[in-house]
C-alpha cells in the first residue's frame, strides 16, 4: 500500500534534512531494497497505479534516469493542457501558506508587487491540501512516474510526500531572496513570450526583476 501524505510540516524534519548527502541516500536504498527483497508479497506495479497513465515522455525511462543521474534533473515529463488547467484552478482557488507566516492568503491577494495587503512578501505559496484535488491523487499513482521513482531510487517507494507550490516573481534582490530561501535559485519556470512557451532552467535571476 502507498501512503500519501501533504504535510508540509514534515518536509523538515530530521530525516529529510539529513537525505540531502549522498551517503544516506545510498545506504536508505541499500535497505529498503533489501527490505523488499526479503518480502514474500512482491509488489506488483498494477497494484497501485491508474489504469492509464496520466503524463507523457519526450524520451524512454532509462533516458530520463541517465540524464537525472548525470545532472540532477531531467526535463520531458508532459501533461495535457486540461490537465495543467485542473491543478491551475484547484491553486487558484484554495488557500495558500509559507513557512514562518502566519496567515494563510489566496494567490489572488497578491498584488502586482507580489506583495499582501499586510505588506508581506511571500517568495512561495504552498497550496493547503493539494491531495483534495483528484488530478494530483491519480497523479501520485501514475504507473509512469512511479516507474521513474523506482528507477532512481532503487527500490519501490511506499509513501509519497504530494505539494503543490507557487514560485512567486518578487521584487526583492537576489541576496535578499536567497537569503529567505536558497532553493529558489534554482527552480525552473515556464513562461508564454508573444504565445510562444519557452521553459527557464537554472537561475531565474532576469525573471525575478521583471
Amino acid at each position: 500500500m502507498i501512503q500519501l501524505s501533504d504535510n508540509y510540516s514534515k518536509l523538515f524534519v530530521g530525516g529529510q534534512r539529513l537525505g540531502r548527502f549522498l551517503w544516506v541516500r545510498k545506504c536508505y536504498s541499500t535497505f529498503q531494497r533489501f527490505k523488499q527483497k526479503l518480502n514474500s508479497n512482491n509488489i506488483q506495479l498494477s497494484e497501485f497505479t491508474t489504469t492509464k497513465p496520466i503524463v507523457t515522455l519526450e524520451s524512454s525511462i532509462s533516458q530520463m534516469l541517465e540524464a537525472t543521474q548525470k545532472d540532477g534533473v531531467s526535463f520531458g515529463i508532459r501533461l495535457e493542457v486540461n490537465i495543467v488547467d485542473q491543478i491551475y484552478q484547484f491553486a487558484v482557488q484554495n488557500e495558500c501558506t509559507e513557512p514562518d507566516y502566519p496567515y494563510p492568503f489566496l494567490i489572488c491577494d497578491l498584488d502586482k508587487g507580489g506583495q499582501l495587503s499586510g505588506g508581506h512578501v511571500p517568495l512561495r505559496a504552498l497550496v493547503r491540501s493539494p491531495l483534495n484535488c483528484s488530478i494530483i491523487r491519480d497523479l501520485c499513482y501514475d504507473s509512469t512516474l512511479l516507474s521513474l521513482a523506482e528507477g532512481y531510487l532503487n527500490y519501490f517507494p511506499r509513501r509519497i510526500s504530494c505539494h503543490l507550490t507557487w514560485s512567486l516573481a518578487t521584487p526583492l534582490s537576489i541576496t535578499e531572496v536567497e537569503d529567505f530561501y536558497p532553493p529558489a535559485t534554482f527552480h525552473y519556470t515556464t513562461w508564454k513570450v508573444n504565445g510562444e512557451e519557452t521553459t527557464v532552467t537554472g537561475f531565474r535571476r532576469s525573471l525575478r526583476r521583471s
